[in-house]
């Protein structure tokens, strides 16, 4: 596997939550669609799911599912 670029787990950690606050900061929808895209795409890869669980970004998601914002919703359910 050489060649491949992997996080540490304390960077991924902190690569995830600096997402989490980007995402919680942001005052406009578009500003944070990136970021709830990230933290989904980072969900897929279980060597994430312990900081995910940290973050608690799976109440994140389910917070999600309220939104009026179709694309948040979708990420939610994701």
């Amino acid at each position: 596997m050489a060649g491949k670029n992997r996080f540490s787990v304390s960077d991924r950690f902190e690569y995830l939550q600096g997402l989490v606050t980007e995402f919680q900061d942001t005052d406009s929808e578009d500003a944070a669609r990136p970021f709830s895209a990230n933290l989904a795409n980072f969900a897929y890869n279980p060597s994430n799911i312990e900081a995910l669980r940290l973050l608690q970004v799976n109440e994140l998601f389910l917070d999600m599912l309220t939104e009026e914002n179709e694309n948040f919703v979708e990420f939610g359910i994701g």
